[in-house]
């Protein structure tokens, strides 16, 4: 009793006014209930950064992911759009928001000891309804494109990146490439549509079938993708096999994989720090890899800055990477593979 009493009397980490009581308590011969450092914070009250995530005319996104950077945390919102984040203690903090359908954002929020809030706009973007790939007798790429009102669309330019291979829908809407088997990404595109990618994975010995809708675009197109897509373009054409890795979002799911962390670790033969970043569509935003969901992702290319060395050799489908193992790690440790991620629009 003496010991502790002398120890909680005389500690620091305890304020005045709680040592006082303690030590009050304990002349009166009365054992407290010692609170671990952490539940004293609790109940001191962390502070609290909450928000709300909207599109531009106000209306609540449900299940929108917002991040918090510098804590590494994901949530998703609720049904009214919130979201809510304990912190550690006040400072500044980046928050991002994403969503299908809807233009990344990021915002530098300054939270006080009594907490912060934020709202979050996105602004739409041009989509499309989601894609199907299947079996095909055939080897290749074959497909039919239609709109949003399931009528089939000729003139479509079906145009698969890094290759030489390129069509055009017919009276059907039906196209066909003699592809070889590989990873692809394939780019649809016509006067007024909204520019649609869809990722494919051609195996050996079979071909794939794509089934896509496209949706008149809400805004003239944006120069920056088509010049990213251009320059995506050129590097797959140059891509080496020993230093470049592909991944489409059949591989992803076959896999089991949750997170681009464990796409990451696959291309470079190593745990990443999920620390490292990513570019996301081309570019400019990056995005740390942590952030990111593979069911937000459509394609994946990793560029290797020299031959990896073999430290992951497997990852069990499903398995989630230990975040405790890369404790330690700082911004740009163990980030040797150049990550560019095409997301889901």
């Amino acid at each position: 009793m003496n010991a502790l009493r002398a120890g909680l009397c005389g500690s620091r980490r305890l304020g005045g006014l709680m040592r006082a009581a303690l030590c009050r308590l304990l002349l009166l011969g009365v054992t407290p209930l010692v609170l671990a450092p952490w539940t004293l914070a609790r109940a001191q009250g962390a502070p609290v950064l909450s928000g709300i995530v909207t599109d531009l005319a106000g209306r609540p996104l449900e299940d929108a992911e917002v991040s918090l950077v510098q804590l590494q945390r994901r949530a998703r919102t609720r049904s009214d759009g919130s979201f809510r984040f304990e912190v550690p203690k006040a400072g500044k903090y980046t928050v991002n928001a994403r969503r299908v359908g809807f233009a990344t954002i990021s915002k530098r929020v300054t939270v006080s000891d009594s907490g912060a809030t934020v709202r979050l706009q996105l602004e739409r973007m041009s989509f499309s309804l989601p894609s199907v790939v299947t079996t095909a007798e055939r080897g290749g790429l074959s497909g039919v494109i239609a709109d949003s009102g399931f009528h089939a669309m000729p003139g479509v330019a079906v145009r698969v990146l890094g290759t030489a291979h390129h069509a055009e829908t017919d009276s059907a809407g039906g196209f066909f490439t003699p592809v070889k088997p590989g990873q692809y990404l394939v780019e649809l595109t016509r006067a007024g549509y909204a520019r649609q990618l869809v990722s494919v994975t051609v195996p050996e010995g079979e071909g794939r079938k794509i089934a896509a809708w496209m949706m008149p675009s809400l805004s003239s197109p944006n120069p920056r993708i088509g010049a990213n897509l251009f320059e995506m373009n050129q590097r797959m054409t140059r891509a080496n096999p020993s230093w470049s890795k592909f991944f489409t979002r059949e591989d992803m799911e076959k896999a089991g994989l949750t997170e681009l962390q464990q796409v990451a670790s696959f291309a470079d033969g190593a745990l990443m720090n999920p620390a490292c970043t990513a570019l996301l569509d081309g570019g400019p935003t990056i995005a740390q890899i942590w952030e990111i969901p593979v069911e937000e992702i459509e394609f994946v290319e990793a560029y290797t800055t020299k031959p990896p060395t073999p430290k992951v050799t497997s990852l069990t489908p499903g398995e989630r990477l230990d975040r405790a193992t890369t404790t330690g790690m700082t911004p740009g440790s163990g980030c040797r593979t150049s990550l560019i991620v095409w997301l889901r629009h």
